[in-house]
């Protein structure tokens, strides 16, 4: 018996200890998921705030990013204290940036757009600005107001850009708040396992797909980045960019 046992102990073992190695290794971002490359998506870009500290562009641009989307505000006063740093030197480099704005539920949306059009007021942007949208789904006993703060702030940046906003979400935000009334927007889908499949067939056109990359440029105090892709070709890319930048309004004065 004690024979028998052995073999079935060893394999037992050998299994702990590559679900251990699996786990550290996604959680350090050596594996991941899902592998977009080798589904077609070629078309690769990041997204930033603070916690990445100080980023090399240069150093980042060198390694196939196309496109950056970049925190710039959150709620009706906080500022991304990177933001001027990040939006500059990215476009510096050569890589099509954007700015994002994370959405509290604790404040109006037109005051919420007010800091996020102060904010980049100086800056030119190559994507149209984004709407961060991770409400909770613990949130959705205030899901009307919550809605209509969101649709006004949406309003105000379409308003003042000439453009409509992106939107960025995950399921939960999306099935909570977003799958209806909101079906004219762009969307960025977060999926770390998966191609998104969204509710009601919606397409996306940008896709978070590791919340765990890691490249040269990253600061050390935070070597993780968001990765994400375009759902085209870079030709596509390219063509969907020159589309948007004609359509920018020019920026006016948001108290008029």
């Amino acid at each position: 018996m004690r024979g028998k046992k052995a073999p079935l102990f060893w394999a037992t073992m050998l299994l702990i200890v590559i679900c251990i190695t699996s786990g550290v290794l996604i959680f350090d971002g050596v594996i991941w998921f899902v592998y977009p490359e080798r589904l077609g998506y070629t078309v690769k870009g990041i997204d930033v705030a603070r916690y990445q500290g100080e980023i090399d562009w240069e150093i980042i641009s060198s390694q196939g990013i196309y496109f950056a989307f970049i925190k710039a505000t959150e709620g009706s006063t906080h500022i991304d204290p990177m933001f001027n740093s990040n939006i500059v030197s990215s476009r510096h480099n050569g890589i099509y940036a954007s700015a994002y704005h994370f959405f509290s539920s604790r404040s109006p949306g037109k005051t919420q757009a007010e800091n996020f059009i102060r904010v980049i007021a100086e800056h030119e942007l190559d994507m149209p600005p984004v709407l961060d949208f991770e409400i909770p789904k613990r949130d959705k006993d205030d899901s009307e107001s919550i809605i209509e703060e969101a649709k006004q702030f949406l309003h105000c940046i379409e308003m003042h850009y000439g453009a409509k906003p992106i939107i960025y979400t995950t399921y939960d935000s999306y099935n909570t708040f977003l799958s209806d009334g909101f079906e004219d927007y762009i969307l960025w889908f977060r999926d770390l396992f998966s191609i998104p499949n969204i509710k009601g067939g919606r397409s996306w056109f940008f896709w978070q797909y590791s919340n765990r990359g890691r490249l040269n440029g990253i600061d050390k105090q935070q070597r993780y980045v968001d990765l994400n892709v375009f759902y085209g070709s870079i030709d596509e890319f390219l063509q969907q960019i020159d589309e948007w930048n004609s359509n920018f309004s020019t920026i006016r004065n948001y108290s008029q």
